[in-house]
């Protein structure tokens, strides 16, 4: 009895602390993000604040090596974090009310981060104010078209119009409005966008599972929740990818309702409007949601894109929350070490602080190897696994 009263005392210990820890790492995650503000970009004007931005942009822009050792001790942290967590849900050791208090909380910090690793999100702000505050309109006109505007000042791809699918700015249009032409207000209600996408699409995550494998609703929810490179590229950088995967559970959820196809048909369109890559979905209206095939789908459209573009971290979103819904270990391995991978791919430019020679190299190995590790590690499991039964049959 005092054995068994022990081992539950270490089992809620080592979850608290592991609670503690990841709380810990993503408020470090969260300051971290402010060392890459624009140099551009004031945040605010009271000499406290700006004295603080100062004091972060000099780490992120003129002490890069440090800054790259932050950074990739909250990567590496996060990840080993995620697969003790992971492991707690597999061993159902956490409840899913725990569960949902790790998920608000990791919304909650990072709500208010700054986007470190990507411009996009400037881009989609623009291109709704283009309408909201000169009338015009963004696939005509571009953000180069107003260099009076100070909002051009800090951002990226000034030179292209409106690049999306009319959903995405039809929803970003009343946020724009909502923000009052304020930057930091408009900033964070777009933030919320993705914000409320994250928390929607574990939800529905939740739900889909819950309807087709039950016994793995937990898992697969922790598996997308948790995931770093989820993390970072939705409620950090806040890529519109966030609202078309949420969108693309909603088509999925009402898809198995098979009262509810005609809402289903609503969100395939909407998701679609939002970012074309799940335009291949179209053949689950037709023979009914399969979860390999709903992968293979969305990889084949990962692939197409790959053919025209170099890969970027959040390309992965269009096909790692549909892991979540066909949990197996291959698959998860392989996913979550190339995810990984692709969020080692910032390292290089926040060391150098360019894109040009070595980074490319650095980038492309630093992809490649944890996908080969991956492998290595399966294989390894396999025989090893393999001789352990052949053991036992002796």
């Amino acid at each position: 009895m005092i054995k068994v009263r022990n081992s539950k005392l270490e089992t809620r210990n080592s979850k608290q602390i592991t609670f503690l820890l990841y709380l810990f790492i993503l408020i470090g995650l969260f300051f971290y993000s402010f060392t890459q503000v624009d140099l551009n970009l004031t945040l605010s004007k009271t000499s406290f604040l700006s004295n603080i931005q100062d004091f972060f942009q000099n780490i992120g822009y003129f002490q890069r090596p440090f800054s790259t050792f932050l950074y990739l001790l909250i990567i590496f942290t996060l990840y080993t974090l995620y697969f003790v967590l992971l492991r707690l849900v597999s061993k159902d050791k956490l409840l899913e009310k725990q569960l949902w208090m790790l998920i608000l909380a990791t919304a909650a910090i990072l709500l208010f981060s700054y986007p470190a690793f990507s411009y996009d999100i400037f881009n989609y702000i623009f291109d709704a104010r283009i309408f909201t505050k000169y009338s015009l309109n963004p696939y005509s006109f571009k953000a180069l078209d107003f260099p009076q505007d100070p909002w051009t000042r800090f951002m990226h791809w000034t030179h292209r119009t409106y690049p999306y699918a009319p959903a995405w700015l039809l929803i970003s249009i009343p946020f724009s409005f909502l923000g009052m032409g304020k930057f930091l207000p408009t900033l964070f209600l777009f933030k919320l966008i993705s914000c409320f996408s994250y928390l929607g699409s574990i939800y529905l995550l939740g739900k889909i599972l819950g309807k087709i494998d039950k016994a793995k609703k937990l898992l697969g929810m922790a598996f997308f929740a948790f995931n770093p490179l989820i993390i970072i590229e939705t409620l950090v950088s806040a890529h519109h990818e966030s609202l078309m995967i949420f969108l693309t559970f909603l088509f999925i959820y009402f898809l198995i309702n098979k009262n509810k196809k005609p809402l289903s048909v609503v969100c395939y369109l909407l998701s679609v409007g939002v970012k074309y890559v799940t335009a291949p979905l179209l053949p689950l209206l037709i023979f009914g949601f399969k979860r390999g095939l709903t992968i293979i789908l969305m990889i084949i459209s990962l692939i197409f894109v790959l053919t025209k573009k170099e890969i970027q971290p959040w390309y992965f979103l269009w096909v790692l929350p549909f892991i979540a819904l066909d949990i197996k270990k291959w698959s998860m391995t392989i996913s979550t070490f190339f995810s990984f991978g692709l969020l080692f791919r910032y390292a290089p430019f926040l060391y150098f602080g360019h894109w040009d020679l070595p980074v490319p190299m650095i980038k492309f190995w630093v992809t490649v190897i944890p996908v080969i590790l991956a492998f290595l590690i399966l294989l390894f499991s396999h025989f090893f696994n393999k001789s352990i039964r052949k053991r036992h049959n002796i």
